[in-house]
């Protein structure tokens, strides 16, 4: 297969001297390998405004001064093959017709016959960037970047063409802005583009702090007359880890661990803390009811007294220094919460003696808690615990902790008081 390279300009001109709308279409045609006919190839680019006849895979540029709304400009672009004669009119054996709008050529890729076309570049012409943002951007601080065509009457670029593209620290490549919706508007292909750090990068936005630059284009291919940097910083303390302390016995509160990577400076303190349910934001874990001025040993601050289950869980907090908005997170994570089933345990078999003076066998089952599972000595035997007396507990099984029931056997025939505990000491309620 051989390869033709097409290059396809537009251009509009209006009243005002200077300006002018450029599209670049680079059009790819595959030809047949087999041609033994020596058939001829033909492209034609049509549209409401004039006609260009491209032969013998001729690269052609010219202006157009008639194009009125971008947006609706229909064109059509026409691959014939299968021509005996250069030039051939049509109809000509194989043609293949592709119609669409300039926007439409932006953003697919249409096949025509034995090829395809394509944008591979695509300039609007004076086209400039500015924000409106201070340098340094924290997490959840917006962000607007506002497209500034050149002036001219009666003519835009379709929305496609407002196209953002975006480096973080570190990045070799251009990046595409989400197309996505935020707060019911675009945050690509629109002329103005608002949004967090934290919808830009998503469940990453902790790990990108450094340089961002935006700019208009697509692929590695930059069109705005200029980019855009922001100095992505925390700010606000940021969340290293999550540790969920189950509760001890059943009933018992639970407990979250919540570890910064680093500790308040002198002045600051956590507002608005609390811990929302990321799909359903009316379900809320945790409520700080008060500013927090201090981390335990400087690292963490305990969260207890909740009461939900497993889910994925934001985090938020706005951080003042001196009573000054210093910067928020918005920490997004899977939080853990297992509930602690309460120990139970039961009697399965107590067997009345069948001859004067016989022994007894009793055998206990124990379920929920956490195992191993102990006895109380049933003859009161104590031991010494911190230095002070216990009854002695006995494990149903010392080679498994796993083990679930016991027996007690040849026991003596009288009243017993059985009680049974988890490794935590916990006892059935």
């Amino acid at each position: 297969m051989k390869k033709i390279i097409l290059l396809f300009l537009i251009f509009s001109c209006t009243t005002l001297i200077g300006q002018s709308l450029t599209y670049t279409v680079e059009s790819t045609i595959y030809v047949p390998n087999n041609n033994t006919n020596g058939d001829f190839y033909k492209f034609i680019l049509s549209g409401n405004y004039s006609n260009l006849v491209y032969n013998n895979h001729a690269v052609v540029t010219t202006n157009y001064k008639s194009i009125v709304d971008v947006k609706n400009t229909d064109f059509t672009l026409t691959y014939a093959f299968g021509c005996t004669v250069a030039n051939q009119g049509n109809p000509c054996a194989g043609q293949h017709v592709f119609y669409g709008t300039v926007a439409q050529l932006l953003t697919r890729a249409y096949t025509l016959g034995h090829g395809s076309a394509y944008v591979s570049r695509f300039i609007p012409n004076g086209l400039t960037i500015k924000r409106t943002s201070t340098n340094d951007i924290n997490a959840c601080e917006n962000i607007e970047l506002n497209a500034i065509p050149p002036p001219h009457t009666g003519i835009d670029f379709p929305d496609e063409a407002y196209h953002w593209l975006f480096k973080v620290q570190g990045d070799t490549q251009w990046r595409d802005i989400p197309l996505q919706t935020t707060n019911g508007k675009k945050i690509n292909n629109d002329r103005i583009s608002t949004f967090t750090m934290q919808d830009l990068l998503g469940d990453d936005y902790l790990n990108y702090f450094g340089s961002v630059t935006f700019a208009l284009g697509y692929g590695q291919e930059i069109y705005s007359t200029n980019t855009l940097n922001v100095n992505y910083v925390p700010m606000a303390p940021v969340i290293d880890h999550i540790q969920y302390i189950p509760p001890t016995c059943a009933g018992d509160e639970r407990e979250l661990k919540i570890y910064f990577k680093r500790n308040l400076v002198a002045g600051e303190v956590l507002k608005d803390f609390s811990i929302i349910n990321s799909t359903n934001s009316s379900m809320i874990l945790y409520q700080a009811t008060n500013s927090i001025a201090t981390f335990i040993d400087g690292s963490y601050i305990s969260v207890k007294g909740f009461n939900v289950e497993d889910a994925k869980y934001d985090i938020t907090y706005q951080a003042f220094l001196n009573g000054n908005p210093k910067g928020c997170i918005k920490s997004a994570g899977d939080i853990k919460i297992t509930n602690t089933e309460p120990l139970k345990f039961k009697i399965i078999k107590a067997d009345n003696p069948t001859c004067n003076n016989d022994k007894v066998n009793i055998t206990i089952e124990a379920n929920g808690g956490i195992p191993p599972y102990f006895y109380d000595d049933l003859n009161g035997e104590t031991e010494m615990v911190n230095g002070l007396p216990e009854i002695k507990r006995i494990q149903f099984d010392a080679s498994d902790k796993n083990k679930t029931i016991v027996e007690l056997n040849d026991l003596e025939l009288k009243e017993y008081k059985i009680k049974v505990t988890d490794i935590n000491k916990c006892i059935e309620n």
